[in-house]
């Protein structure tokens, strides 16, 4: 895995990988991988309902489900494809109890639309780019 190779040239010692999905709600999701001529690395590709040719299964974890056993992060970043909504409604309580610092690439005007209104009623301070 690239990741891991990237941890030990860097000589980083205080990250650990879990290899996870991060989603509303723990259990497991289908990943659709993108062509290898659109994404050579694979890295690229989608959630979606079930699982079919080229689909991973991957298991899930949700942030508040995964910060019961681990410490909760002081920053979050975020660039899923279009899937920040689901990520974040399985943040809620991290989200009103931590209020990480939030990096979030939005992948389209209604997510954005969505993740703005949920974030405003959290009463998080917002900061927008465009």
């Amino acid at each position: 895995m690239r990741l891991r190779g990237h941890i030990v040239r860097n000589n980083f010692r205080a990250i650990s990988v879990e290899e996870k999905a991060v989603w509303s709600e723990p259990g497991m999701v289908f990943f659709a991988r993108t062509d290898p001529a659109t994404s050579p690395d694979r890295g690229l590709g989608h959630v979606v309902a079930n699982g079919a040719a080229d689909t991973i299964r991957v298991d899930a974890v949700s942030l508040d489900e995964y910060v019961r056993t681990a410490p909760a992060p002081d920053f979050l970043k975020c660039d899923v494809e279009g899937a920040e909504v689901e990520i974040f409604r399985g943040a809620q309580r991290l989200l009103a109890e931590k209020r990480p610092i939030i990096l979030c690439e939005m992948h389209s005007a209604e997510n954005h639309r969505v993740l703005l209104g949920e974030f405003g009623a959290l009463r998080l301070c917002l900061q927008i780019h465009r």
